[in-house]
């Protein structure tokens, strides 16, 4: 079974002819697959639940139900901690397809593990190194890549220490960080990072790189319908006139840090 976005090996493959005919081999078939247009549909799954938390919250906040605006923070602070989750995770399914195409030198990695680069650093470097972007495009792709981490790791790994409240601006209301953090609005500004970094680098391979062009090509067609979706539904994910400038983005000061 040969699913969306798989990659099909056929080796060790002969064929023989002797006096008793033609025999061949069993051949070995191997199947990997990118994960990425997966957590980025999950991804996007989630932002759309989130929504639909947020406006329930805003009409049961007109209606003066107490008891229904909370159940929707509930309901939208664990659907946008998912998309957070999913975003990263995404972008961790992507790193780990391209440096399988190319080749980073043995000196950095021990680099990296003699100073403990973080993640979003390591990634970052790769993806600069395996796509066509300038200098600036470069530093947009880190600072973003250090926003979805940073919330993502927050997600997933909780600090469980109390912290003071703080405003819910809609409701004019204060109230746990994780609350105004993990929201709707930034589930969105998240996810929409984590779709334009890996739409924009898929048609951005650099030249040298032979296997990572035939990755890039089939790849991106698998998330096109992804990119689609978004669009229609939250408007246009990147200029598409940004001439070969990797315009990636940053969500570093759109995202509420009210929680430090």
């Amino acid at each position: 079974m040969i699913n969306r976005g798989a990659r099909l090996t056929i080796s060790n493959i002969s064929i023989s002819f002797g006096p008793d005919g033609v025999s061949a081999s069993d051949p070995t078939i191997t199947v990997s697959i990118d994960l990425t247009p997966y957590w980025l549909e999950i991804a996007v799954s989630q932002v759309r639940a989130a929504t639909e938390q947020h406006e329930r919250l805003l009409q049961a906040l007109r209606a003066g139900n107490n008891d229904l605006v909370s159940a929707a923070m509930e309901a939208e602070c664990k659907a946008s901690m998912q998309a957070f989750a999913a975003a990263g995770i995404a972008l961790d399914a992507f790193y780990a397809a391209v440096k399988e195409q190319v080749p980073i030198p043995e000196a950095l990695i021990a680099q990296w593990q003699k100073n403990r680069t973080a993640r979003y650093k390591q990634i970052a470097e790769v993806f600069r190194r395996a796509f066509d972007m300038c200098p600036r495009s470069a530093v947009r792709l880190r600072t973003t890549m250090r926003e979805v981490f940073d919330f993502r790791d927050r997600a997933v790994h909780p600090p469980a220490v109390a912290r003071q409240a703080v405003l819910y601006e809609e409701l004019a209301l204060g109230t746990e960080w994780r609350f105004v953090a993990f929201r709707a609005h930034n589930a969105r500004l998240a996810t929409s990072a984590a779709l334009s970094i890996v739409a924009q680098l898929l048609a951005r391979p650099r030249i040298e790189h032979s296997s990572l062009l035939e990755f890039c090509r089939p790849a991106l067609t698998n998330i096109r319908p992804t990119v689609d979706e978004w669009e229609k539904d939250f408007g246009q994910l990147y200029a598409r006139s940004a001439s070969r400038d990797c315009a990636t983005g940053k969500i570093g000061n759109r995202i509420n840090r009210q929680h430090g």
